[in-house]
């Protein structure tokens, strides 16, 4: 993924779009022209409250916000392309009380990558059935999309397939609910691990795995440095499309 570089970063608490704002400086509608912009200051400003001085590694609240916002254009831009086809639908009051949600949850929530808003999901409003066309995860009704290339001219169209349950059996081709991963050793979908928990692959956990530590790591989202680029925090709202080619290059390293 190719990184933009943003001369300016619109601050969380500026007014932006239509509806009220929470005490957080969050609109109560969030818009996917503003998503860049207010999720990325959002998990950051939860990030350098609560991850520990290992899981941050050194980086920068700007550089975070910035990694982010690179990230969220791309989502933004593959929302609109989903809506104008009719195979997504998005909810800028859920994505408001999902933003808000993020941004006043708890430290001891926020480290285990694991709580996650349910409004953050249904912001995105799957429309395409298991064997339809897809361009992205969250164009998918209870499933992934298998397949898609957006760097082709027209893009190619992947299929919505099932992800498996917990608990199925599965191999490393297969792809689990997003709650869970595949186990490498019992092969079967199994739940991720909360933050500081013992891992070896940033599948394993809620967000990564801390390549120093070796420990699932509090720090959400997309980073920079030596960590995979986006945590599973992003994903699991269903932006693997966003994110799955810098997964792939992290595990081949």
């Amino acid at each position: 993924m190719t990184k933009v570089v943003f001369a300016m970063v619109v601050l969380i608490g500026t007014t932006v779009g239509c509806g009220g704002g929470s005490s957080s400086g969050i609109p109560s509608q969030v818009q996917v022209s503003q998503l860049p912009a207010l999720w990325s200051q959002t998990v950051c400003d939860q990030n350098f409250k609560c991850a520990s001085t290992a899981d941050i590694m050194g980086r920068m609240k700007s550089d975070c916000v910035s990694m982010n916002m690179s990230a969220w254009q791309f989502v933004a831009a593959s929302v609109q392309d989903g809506e104008a086809k009719g195979r997504l639908g998005y909810d800028a009051t859920l994505m408001g009380t999902c933003l808000s949600t993020l941004a006043g949850q708890t430290c001891a929530d926020w480290v285990t990558g694991l709580a996650h808003p349910p409004e953050c999901d249904g912001a995105f409003i799957a429309k395409v059935q298991v064997g339809g066309a897809c361009q992205s995860d969250f164009e998918c009704i209870m499933g992934h999309c298998d397949g898609a290339d957006s760097s082709t001219k027209p893009p190619t169209d992947g299929i919505c397939k099932p992800r498996l349950a917990h608990g199925a059996a599965c191999t490393f081709a297969d792809t689990c609910v997003d709650t869970d991963y595949c186990d490498a050793d019992a092969m079967k979908c199994v739940g991720k691990k909360a933050g500081a928990a013992a891992c070896a692959s940033d599948d394993e956990c809620g967000n990564s795995c801390n390549p120093d530590t070796h420990q699932c790591s509090g720090y959400a989202g997309c980073s920079v440095g030596p960590v995979t680029p986006c945590g599973t925090l992003l994903s699991a709202v269903g932006l693997a499309l966003a994110f799955a080619a810098a997964r792939r290059r992290h595990r081949r390293r």
